[in-house]
């Protein structure tokens, strides 16, 4: 099922349920990128977006999916529960593998085309009636609603359509030792509510922060006949880039909601979320192959470093 919950994966640094993308141990030379942000690109958030934009966003996904694999990814670590790389698979599958943001964001725009900054899905907005929010607009030219993607096939970690299953109490019948309340309904984990308090509490504890942020992202279920079970599906739903955007937003308004946030850091990069190995802003997040690496201190900021974006 696609669990709509806040799962702490950012656009910065990202962590999947296991870590799909390897944040290396290794230093190299403190120093961060000098900056050359002068003009911040404004994220916009989906609803604000013209049809324009909405449809321009969505044929540039839609174009990833018909390009080749890429042979130059090359995994650097191979985790035993984690399905490798399908080479029968597209560019997007390719980056569903990666299960990291900013990646999508420059493929969109180097492989397809795509001019705009990325949107995000201000879910929290929608919190209180999610099925009728406007991202699941079935207009088939400018809405993500499922059936403007009936076409929209996936092959990682096997072959499979897009599929969809938001349900109210998503955690009955899972781990307890993950979701102890299991009667918790979804849509209250995610209200203006407890983002506000997310956002303006933790003052300088990024620990803190982080683990109230956390929790899961997509699983498919155990019978399913379209899809492998396993904690790597949720990335392959484009939905997925619109809300993990969000989170990077969340973070970003956490940041910049007290000086003391602003470069505050601390765990590590496994599962659960901050495990060791610890991290450093030295750093490494690999490129797989596909991407130039960076240390975590050039991307620390959104205003610094190599990265130059805002939000609305």
């Amino acid at each position: 099922m696609l669990i709509l919950a806040i799962v702490f994966v950012t656009d910065l640094l990202v962590w999947a349920l296991v870590s799909l993308v390897v944040l290396s141990t290794l230093t190299v030379s403190t120093s961060v990128c000098p900056s050359h942000c002068k003009r911040p690109a404004v994220r916009k958030e989906w609803c604000t977006l013209s049809l324009r934009e909405r449809k321009e966003w969505i044929t540039a996904v839609n174009c990833l999916a018909t390009l080749p694999h890429d042979e130059t990814l090359t995994p650097m670590v191979k985790p035993s529960n984690i399905v490798g790389v399908n080479a029968s698979g597209s560019y997007y599958d390719d980056i569903v593998h990666m299960h990291m943001d900013m990646n999508h964001k420059n493929a969109l725009k180097d492989k397809c085309g795509y001019k705009r900054t990325s949107p995000y899905w201000n879910w929290a907005s929608d919190s209180s009636d999610v099925n009728r929010s406007t991202i699941f607009d079935p207009d088939p030219e400018n809405g993500l609603h499922i059936g403007v993607y009936t076409t929209f096939r996936l092959s990682y970690p096997s072959y499979h359509p897009l599929r969809r299953n938001f349900t109210i109490q998503p955690y009955l019948g899972l781990s307890s030792d993950f979701f102890p309340n299991q009667e918790l309904l979804a849509n209250s984990s995610f209200t203006p509510e407890v983002v506000h308090d997310l956002v303006y509490g933790y003052v300088g504890d990024f620990k803190g922060f982080q683990t109230s942020f956390d929790n899961l992202g997509g699983v498919c279920p155990s019978d399913s006949t379209v899809c492998q079970p396993g904690p790597t599906l949720s990335a392959s739903e484009p939905i997925f880039w619109l809300h993990h955007a969000t989170v990077d937003k969340v973070w970003y308004d956490w940041q910049n909601a007290n000086e003391a946030n602003a470069r505050a850091f601390e765990g590590g990069s496994s599962f659960p979320n901050g495990g060791p190995p610890n991290l450093h802003m030295d750093s490494i997040t690999t490129g797989e192959g596909l991407f130039d690496k960076f240390i975590i201190s050039d991307v620390i900021s959104t205003t610094d470093g190599i990265l130059c974006y805002s939000y609305e």
